[in-house]
């Protein structure tokens, strides 16, 4: 046989095992490159299997407006921003996002398709027309009308212009509310509503927070079980059936699930590198972050979302972006890790 030949059938005899290295080789690069970026998704986070991977996604895209699938998002010149607030994930998987200048919550399946709008019903007290306002309008405009002496007013508004507001789902579908705005002592500072937006338990801030020490940092269990932060301190626990119970906050039932659910907590969520996201949406992200509207959340399994939008462009609409456990292919890809890491 010529020497050229010969050549050539060893080459070709060589292809197999040569092909299975660069397989190999690339697929453990691979495997440590989600391990790094998952190593950096979880620092510090109490409670996460780091023998699991996390990959990236934009689960769901919303353009800006008021119809079905679409989400507010404008500027308001003496208010600010305006946009989905809150995010939240039902039992089943499915994503509730407080879309609050069009005053609903909106509903996607797992698999961030559009489901619903759940509009919820609107309540009004009674209040008192301050003194004050009929004082400066005789000294600044007598010829104007006075007000009536008693008027109507919202109870509680979706239309809170505040980062980190509270929403929870609990296990019957039923969705919890803090009304984080609320002044008024006989304003709703939590409300319960269920998927056809009717209201099913309220309770006000007088009930809650005669003090005005503060209402913050909301958790609800499964069974629909209400516990928040008070002050600095405190907490108050509600129970499924409406008992109230103030404490100190090391002493909650639910004390780790809030720390979760705190600033900080959330903070740590945070996501330093998107390996697998395009660069356009990796700076993006890195810039609604800086704008302060970024909200995280996490399910039972440990999937962290995302939720962000830009005030500043409207037209990039809203994205939701998951994190979720990478599952193996099969036992050929266990294979490869367990012969990498001997």
């Amino acid at each position: 046989m010529k020497r050229p030949a010969i050549f050539l059938l060893a080459g070709f005899l060589a292809l197999p095992t040569a092909l299975e290295c660069f397989y190999r080789t690339k697929n453990k690069e691979g495997i440590n490159r989600v391990r790094e970026l998952k190593k950096d998704l979880t620092a510090g986070e109490p409670g996460v299997d780091e023998s699991e991977d996390f990959e990236p996604k934009v689960l769901i895209h919303a353009e800006a407006g008021s119809g079905e699938g679409q989400m507010g998002v404008v500027v308001l010149r003496n208010t600010g921003p305006f946009g989905p607030w809150a995010i939240a994930i039902g039992k089943t998987g499915d994503i509730y996002i407080l879309d609050g200048w069009n005053e609903r919550v909106v509903r996607y399946s797992k698999a961030g398709t559009y489901l619903e709008s759940i509009y919820p019903e609107k309540r009004k007290i009674m209040r008192k027309t301050p003194q004050i306002i009929f004082e400066n309008i005789k000294r600044l405009s007598p010829s104007s009308p006075m007000p009536k002496e008693f008027v109507e007013v919202p109870a509680y508004s979706l239309q809170d212009c505040c980062v980190g507001l509270d929403m929870f789902v609990d296990d019957s579908g039923h969705i919890y509310y803090r009304h984080s705005l609320a002044s008024d002592p006989e304003s709703y500072a939590v409300v319960v509503f269920n998927r056809d937006g009717k209201i099913r338990r309220f309770f006000t801030k007088k009930e809650l927070d005669p003090e005005g020490d503060g209402l913050h940092n909301m958790v609800v269990d499964g069974e629909g079980s209400i516990s928040l932060r008070k002050g600095a301190t405190r907490a108050i626990e509600i129970s499924p059936g409406g008992e109230i119970n103030e404490m100190d906050h090391e002493k909650t039932k639910m004390k780790e699930k809030m720390e979760r659910n705190s600033d900080s907590g959330k903070m740590r969520m945070r996501k330093d590198s998107f390996k697998n996201l395009s660069p356009a949406l990796v700076d993006r992200i890195k810039d609604v972050r800086e704008g302060g509207t970024s909200q995280l959340t996490e399910d039972e399994h440990g999937c962290i979302y995302e939720l962000i939008w830009d005030a500043r462009h409207p037209e990039q609409g809203v994205d939701v972006i998951k994190m979720e456990p990478a599952r193996d292919d099969g036992p050929h890809d266990r294979n490869l890790d367990r012969k990498g890491k001997e």
